[in-house]
């Protein structure tokens, strides 16, 4: 299969009226079918950066685009990932004392869904920045997405699982994002489109994975994942190419644990877990091809 026939495999009626379990399979196939046989190296030019960061219809397309595929082209920032197939699992039981409604979020959160988990770097491995993508099958309806980063600083480490990873964003305070002039004229740049540094999370509460819509959606205002094993731990100055030590994590592992509150000042609640149901693999068809919708902010704020 050639990059060309994967995205286009994704644009047919078929694809698109599958069940949620029809389409990871369909998307699977195009992810096993277009991977390396050469692993490229994880590099990350400025210019193509800088040019593509004057375009605001270039960096609107993660907006507007809702399909699960876009023509084949080099991502703007996390251009170099590692994916599995996954799944959503809420957790069965409150915690220990909790009161009022369980689960406490609607529609994916409650009923749970089956997907792919796309690790990656923004950037380089010099500015090691990280990032996770779920995307969430529906039956015969588009997928949902979930985009989270621990924030736009550089960590320290190479440790891909050092931080945990949320969909607000504190704000950067290290080079590059984080220089005051980049920083204020990004923020008001990219705010043309959307706030930065928030991917609010209320269209996985409208609706569940079997297409049904949800008449009074239960959202959170900020979801947190954080890493479910200490075994995830690397050697923090590794010089491993990451996509071969995220390769080396078992089929069947939880991955990150969810938790979320519904208001700003609210307590946090766990509510879930990701869980792998493949191992990961490094895809041409997943670094050019694939793409997870970004939600536009700021959203209804929740009940």
């Amino acid at each position: 299969m050639t990059l060309r026939e994967a995205y286009q495999s994704l644009l047919t009626p078929e694809y698109k009226s599958a069940s949620a379990t029809g389409k990871q399979a369909m998307l699977w196939k195009a992810v096993e079918e277009t991977r390396y046989s050469k692993m490229p190296p994880v590099k990350f030019s400025f210019v193509y950066f800088g040019i593509r960061f004057v375009s605001l219809p270039f960096l609107s397309q993660p907006f507007d685009v809702t399909l699960d595929v876009r023509p084949p082209r080099t991502k703007w920032l996390h251009q170099f990932g590692a994916i599995a197939k996954a799944e959503y699992v809420p957790n069965p039981e409150p915690p220990p004392n909790y009161e009022g409604v369980y689960p406490p979020f609607s529609g994916l959160f409650e009923s749970g869904a089956l997907g792919v988990v796309r690790l990656s770097l923004a950037m380089s491995t010099r500015f090691y920045i990280t990032g996770i993508s779920l995307k969430l099958f529906v039956d015969g309806k588009p997928s949902q997405n979930l985009i989270m980063n621990p924030s736009l600083d550089p960590q320290d480490t190479k440790n891909f699982f050092e931080l945990g990873m949320t969909d607000r964003l504190p704000v950067a305070v290290k080079f590059p994002f984080g220089l005051p002039p980049a920083r204020v004229f990004s923020d008001w740049w990219m705010g043309m489109i959307s706030a930065p540094r928030d991917q609010p999370v209320a269209h996985l509460a409208r609706v569940k994975s079997n297409g049904e819509q949800v008449a009074s959606p239960r959202v959170p205002y900020q979801v947190f994942c954080i890493p479910a094993s200490g075994d995830f731990m690397q050697d923090p100055d590794t010089t491993v190419d990451f996509r071969d030590l995220i390769g080396q994590i078992k089929e069947d592992t939880i991955l990150y644990r969810l938790q979320a509150k519904a208001s700003k000042d609210g307590p946090w609640i766990p509510i879930g877990f990701i869980r792998t149901t493949s191992k990961f693999e490094a895809s041409e068809f997943d670094d050019r091809v694939l793409s997870y919708h970004h939600t536009r902010s700021p959203q209804p704020a929740p009940a």
